[in-house]
């Protein structure tokens, strides 16, 4: 029989959004970047005019904004272990504020921090069928994971 103490810490490991999309949120901020820096240095040969550029500057920023707050990691019983970019960055369970779930139409888990220092932070956990959850989509149900860092969140407030 497994008790807490006896399971590897990696089986007690929830996983958090999925890594599929923000692989994908960020390829696309990397073409995107690369477009617009493409389109800035004039390399192609017919020239843009300053509108078209304008354009693809503010688009490319707006889509940087938007989909920084994409996030992939887990929660364990000290807190979540995230990576947005490639850095690991890590929030006990003492400075998460709120976590709410976006329902199956964003499909998104949303954590906000209170960080003494920094202030607060957002981060996103989208998530998709591909982390083993088409069951819980089709039934329109909360993921495991999502109600277990409800229930932590709740617990430290």
């Amino acid at each position: 029989m497994a008790t807490a103490s006896n399971v590897p810490l990696v089986a007690q490991r929830r996983p958090l959004g999925s890594l599929f999309i923000l692989t994908f949120w960020r390829a696309g901020q990397f073409i995107g970047a690369l477009f617009t820096i493409v389109l800035l240095c004039d390399i192609f040969p017919p020239r843009a005019d300053v509108l078209t550029k304008a354009v693809c500057v503010v688009t490319a920023t707006l889509l940087s904004i938007t989909f920084h707050w994409c996030a992939y990691g887990y929660a364990d019983e000290k807190g979540i272990t995230f990576r947005r970019y490639f850095r690991q960055h890590f929030v006990p369970w003492d400075q998460v504020r709120e976590a709410h779930w976006g329902g199956w139409d964003f499909a998104r888990l949303v954590i906000v921090t209170a960080h003494p220092v920094e202030g607060s932070r957002r981060i996103d956990f989208h998530y998709s069928d591909r982390v083993g959850m088409w069951r819980a989509f089709r039934r329109q149900r909360t993921p495991e994971a999502v109600c277990w860092v409800q229930n932590r969140v709740n617990a430290h407030k």
